[in-house]
């Protein structure tokens, strides 16, 4: 059973959180004397709770029982006019179908035209974790979404937006990430700020940050409420690629990440794998998201599976892919990382992807630590069997387990 579906109860953590600094309201279980939910940043931002919803003791301790309703937090001069974090701890047992029609036709009913709305919120129709920032005038500023999570657990949700990329993290992966889709700022006045959760549930903790959250202090975040440390003491594996990392992302299947790391409880990890990306994304991506997770006190293990999108349909040649999977790992090296770089899976079909892994074989000693050489597993080279979906690319729980194997004997022999 994947760690996805087997998470801690992160109520009797909350109080011993090390946040992040600089929040700007700052909600979990406590209460004010009137009977508001209390700020805990410290701006006196206490909410009251709104019709319908209520402060209850759950079947988790004290937390936020709400039915899709919205919470007004006082504006405060400390937003950011251009950036916003809003981080999420939720329960969700029904998720409304909040699709954009949907969202505008609650914001005419309910909202007035003054406030500004962002926010996360469920897709009824995968359990997709959504992101989204409106203006005051009801223009859609951008959305986001990705990341399928299970209903009637604790799930952690966080969506950043700097001014020009909106990020989203499910638990302990980024699930989506870009910069196309947004524009314009989410604040155009002083009013009060309007967020949104699209769901039926319990809300343990929301926290708004007049800034983009990095990838550290989220993971820092996670780590602390679901598996009880503050930092990495032992190893921390984070794990970087495209969607042959990143999973198929329905809740029904399991990355091969989440597979790999139920065979080690307690262990810092992370993925910031991303579905289509190229090589040179997570060249962009590498000193902002992926070298702030480093750990002083840890082993530091990167796993890397990068190279199939630029060589199916990314118009790069075998000899280009290959000197930037080099020139990707070079550069994490030199940042702290211990490699282990993964070979291309064969069924993919790609005409220069052997090309690459003979290339890799041959002199990843260069740039890495270890090969895990998932393209010579034998019941992979079959894409029209169990272990693929019906695009013969993306794996099955199946694939995903027979790639954590491998991984898995590769990360054993670096950490022995």
């Amino acid at each position: 059973m994947s760690l996805r579906r087997r998470r801690e109860d992160p109520l009797d953590k909350i109080g011993q959180v090390k946040w992040p600094s600089g929040a700007v309201a700052l909600y979990t279980n406590q209460r004010t004397s009137d009977g508001r939910l209390m700020d805990l940043s410290h701006n006196n931002n206490h909410i009251a709770i709104p019709s319908g919803a209520s402060f209850v003791d759950g079947p988790w301790g004290k937390c936020l029982s709400i039915s899709g309703q919205t919470l007004t937090v006082p504006n405060n001069a400390g937003l950011n006019p251009e950036q916003i974090s809003i981080l999420a701890i939720f329960n969700f047992s029904e998720i409304y179908p909040a699709n954009i029609e949907f969202l505008a036709a609650k914001l005419s009913a309910e909202e007035p035209s003054q406030n500004v709305l962002f926010g996360l919120g469920g897709m009824a129709n995968n359990q997709l974790l959504e992101g989204f920032a409106w203006t005051a005038g009801k223009e859609l500023v951008g959305l986001i979404f990705g990341g399928a999570f299970v209903l009637d657990t604790w799930n952690m949700g966080l969506f950043t937006y700097n001014g020009t990329i909106g990020r989203l993290y499910l638990n302990n992966m980024q699930v989506a990430s870009g910069s196309s889709q947004f524009s314009g700022n989410i604040r155009s006045n002083s009013n009060d700020i309007t967020v949104f959760l699209g769901s039926n549930g319990y809300l343990a903790a929301l926290i708004l940050y007049p800034r983009a959250l990095t990838s550290g202090e989220y993971a820092s975040i996670y780590n602390q409420l679901f598996m009880g440390q503050t930092q990495a003491t032992g190893a921390n594996i984070i794990f970087e690629g495209d969607s042959l990392t990143w999973g198929h992302q329905s809740p029904d299947t399991t990355s091969y990440p989440e597979t790999l790391m139920a065979s080690y409880p307690g262990v810092y990890w992370c993925s910031m794998a991303q579905g289509g990306d190229l090589l040179a994304q997570m060249t962009l991506d590498g000193p902002a998201q992926v070298d702030p997770l480093l750990s002083g006190a840890a082993r530091n293990v990167l796993v890397f599976l990068g190279g199939t999108n630029d060589l199916g349909g990314g118009g790069r040649s075998a000899a280009q892919v290959e000197s930037d999977i080099e020139a990707y790992c070079l550069a994490r090296k030199t940042a702290g990382w211990e490699i282990i770089l993964c070979t291309i899976p064969n069924s993919l079909s790609f005409t220069d992807n052997l090309i690459v892994n003979q290339w890799l074989r041959a002199h990843y000693t260069d740039f890495a630590d270890r090969l895990a050489d998932i393209a010579l597993i034998d019941e992979l080279l079959d894409a029209s069997d169990a272990t693929h979906f019906i695009d013969g690319v993306h794996l099955t729980d199946a694939g995903y387990g027979l790639v954590a194997s491998v991984i898995k004997t590769t990360l054993d022999g670096l950490l022995a």
